[in-house]
């Protein structure tokens, strides 16, 4: 229907961009990667794309390439550190034609990305004077979610495979900060997003209580933000939830990629958890309403995710309390 809706919509605006990035959005979602990706790349002329960086570089961005001939390119992250995340898993596809590549991207990532994607400089997008220095070096410009279309044509094009390379030194100390907690297990929680733009896509910590009642887990704290809902609910509940002190979760990413390779899986509503856990390869379930829109969250496939193999999709529709029974008894 939405599709249908969207086709209308374009046959009387045909310049409007919403229309075709919002189509290519559904298209992703249904997994139709051949038509989708044009439809998407509408959404480098629309509004949520107009900053400082995007018209830093506009007269050098394209909309199209050949990387037999251009050799010199500069990927610029998408908004939103989920999607940065998420499409940054064709970055060594990218490397392996021999590009000389940069990775413009949130500061949150940037050691992250030089750790992962070796031999390659990754800038913080809020680094004007660098990303000027490659406008005057002769890069072109690429949003890293335009990589699709060469890279990800089909489902087939898709491993799911781990991407992302954790600190060593990180992993370490949360090992021994975990190991004071006496759990044979440990499953890292999450239940609300901030960003309502595609949907409701959060629950109430109190719907959560039937899972985090399983005695034999150590359930630990991803939520990020303030929280309070969480002081509350540990008073009432003997401290059911594990909160690490050492670690500030918007803003410590390489910790909590470390944090999370300790763990033995993450629940989660769509939150960028998801692309956290599945970049390095861990389980992740995702508890997601019908209607969200990340369209990495879809009941097509049996809820699985081409883009990270160990994650596992469960569709709220009025049945939470199933939903949480079967957590329990086949995934955590």
């Amino acid at each position: 229907d939405a599709i249908k809706n969207y086709d209308m919509a374009i046959s009387l605006e045909p310049n409007n961009h919403n229309y075709h990035y919002n189509k290519g959005y559904v298209l992703l979602k249904q997994k139709k990667y051949q038509s989708a990706w044009k439809f998407f790349e509408k959404r480098i002329f629309t509004k949520k794309y107009e900053n400082k960086l995007s018209n830093l570089i506009k007269d050098y961005l394209l909309s199209s390439i050949d990387f037999s001939k251009e050799k010199k390119i500069a990927i610029v992250a998408e908004q939103g550190l989920g999607d940065q995340i998420l499409f940054s898993s064709m970055y060594k596809n990218l490397l392996n034609l021999k590009i000389n590549a940069k990775f413009i991207n949130d500061i949150r990532l940037v050691k992250i990305f030089e750790r992962s994607f070796s031999n390659s400089e990754s800038i913080s997008n809020n680094d004007y004077s660098r990303i000027n220095d490659l406008i005057a070096e002769k890069y072109k410009f690429l949003f890293s979610g335009s990589l699709g279309q060469y890279f990800r044509k089909n489902i087939n094009d898709f491993d799911g495979e781990p991407f992302l390379i954790p600190n060593k030194d990180k992993i370490y100390k949360y090992k021994e900060i975990l190991s004071k907690h006496k759990f044979k297990k440990f499953v890292g929680i999450s239940w609300k997003s901030s960003n309502l733009d595609s949907g409701n896509k959060s629950l109430q910590l109190n719907d959560l209580k039937p899972l985090l009642a399983n005695k034999n887990i150590g359930f630990v704290n991803l939520q990020y933000g303030n929280i309070p809902e969480l002081k509350a609910f540990n008073i009432d509940n003997n401290n059911a939830i594990i909160e690490i002190e050492e670690i500030d979760l918007f803003n410590q990413i390489d910790d909590v990629i470390s944090l999370i390779h300790c763990l033995d899986a993450v629940v989660t509503t769509p939150t960028v958890n998801i692309d956290l856990a599945g970049s390095i390869g861990k389980k992740c379930i995702v508890i997601s309403p019908f209607d969200c829109e990340i369209f990495t969250c879809s009941k097509l496939n049996e809820g699985k995710s081409e883009w990270y193999k160990n994650q596992k999709t469960l569709i709220l529709d009025d049945n939470l309390e199933s939903i949480i029974g079967k957590i329990n008894k086949h995934y955590v």
